[in-house]
């Protein structure tokens, strides 16, 4: 009789962990991967640290967050490669399926930012100009993990800047942090800027001094009933001509979109590194 209560209490308490473990298993099986690293670049450590990393920022922002590297986008574009691979592995949050996959493939030297949903909206052509300029170096450079670390925190950063506020654009430009060298260089331009307003300053002093000041004509020294001047005329020498170019059209702001295979709508920007 006692066996079979202690069998009882041994099935139950089974039933009990299963009502709070299996849950978890089933979100994790049902959760992709947001570091898939094919081509190999990344240790084991520095993956689980971008996953931790990219964690916080989707509980965040509710916005999906992936790092895919593959040896060969297998005859794809890197846009198209990119876009499928959001699209066909279950990426992106809530309806619209908001989220950012940044691809590096290995066989061109191609690299591919791939957004969906509001991220549309929060990277901007502008925010994407800014990611380019500081991505693409770090990768031609080997810096991968600081390549992925950059473009993590440059995703919170524009997802922050478009909740707070609006996303970042031509009219809301992206603040840089001042640098010792930037401090040194107003340093330097006050200075400048001071030496020239105190020459000025004393210059103008040092001729109110003077008592003796040249006359501009002639005039001043010749009696009125003296020479008389009955003609005169103007003899130009040269000419000159300035020409100031016409400022050139830039283009506006927000952000530019197409159409995937899956037939869902996509922002983005690639190129090489």
């Amino acid at each position: 009789m006692l066996r079979g209560k202690q069998f009882y209490i041994f099935l139950g308490t089974l039933l009990l962990l299963s009502i709070f473990i299996l849950p978890v298993i089933a979100a994790d099986a049902g959760t992709p991967d947001k570091v898939v690293d094919g081509a190999g670049l990344l240790t084991e450590e520095e993956e689980d640290a971008l996953r931790s990393r990219i964690a916080e920022v989707v509980s965040r922002y509710q916005c999906d967050l992936v790092i895919v590297t593959a040896d060969s986008t297998h005859g794809k574009t890197p846009r198209a490669f990119a876009d499928d691979y959001f699209d066909e592995n279950g990426y992106g949050i809530g309806a619209s399926r908001n989220g950012v996959l940044l691809l590096v493939s290995m066989e061109e030297r191609d690299w591919y930012i791939s957004t969906s949903g509001t991220a549309i909206r929060a990277f901007t052509e502008y925010g994407l100009d800014y990611m380019e300029e500081r991505i693409p170096p770090l990768l031609t450079s080997g810096d991968y993990m600081e390549a992925f670390e950059t473009f993590v925190s440059l995703c919170e950063d524009f997802l922050r800047e478009t909740e707070e506020n609006r996303p970042y654009d031509i009219d809301n430009k992206i603040r840089e942090p001042k640098t010792l060298s930037d401090y040194l260089f107003y340093l330097v331009i006050s200075v400048a800027v001071g030496a020239v307003i105190a020459f000025f300053a004393t210059s103008s002093m040092k001729r109110k001094l003077k008592t003796a000041v040249p006359q501009p004509a002639a005039h001043t020294y010749i009696r009125e009933d003296g020479v008389q001047i009955t003609k005169s005329k103007d003899l130009y020498l040269f000419s000159s001509v300035s020409r100031t170019p016409r400022p050139k059209n830039t283009g506006g702001g927000g952000s530019r979109t197409h159409t995937s295979a899956s037939g869902r709508s996509h922002g983005g920007r690639g190129g090489k590194f």
